[in-house]
């Protein structure tokens, strides 16, 4: 980690919004996957549309995921 210059943590944010979802703002609309283009076969897309049926996070709040991240893994260290 130390020879990149940022670190993406898209699993432990997809299990921090399990317990704590305001750490997101949502969007509402469709995904589909481009299964045709042969330059971007398997391409998610998003449209927005307030009427569409997913719902996906479209902003993350960087200081409440990070607070709620070091302290769920700080835990309770008496077990040790």
């Amino acid at each position: 980690f130390k020879a990149r210059p940022e670190i993406c943590f898209h699993d432990p944010l997809a299990a921090a919004l399990v317990f704590e979802p305001r750490i997101c703002s949502y969007a509402r609309g469709w995904i589909g996957v481009d299964i045709h283009d042969p330059h971007d076969k398997g391409t998610t897309r998003f449209m927005d549309d307030p009427r569409g049926p997913h719902l996906i996070a479209d902003r993350v709040d960087p200081s409440r995921f990070f607070r709620h991240y070091f302290q769920t893994t700080a835990g309770n260290k008496s077990h040790r």
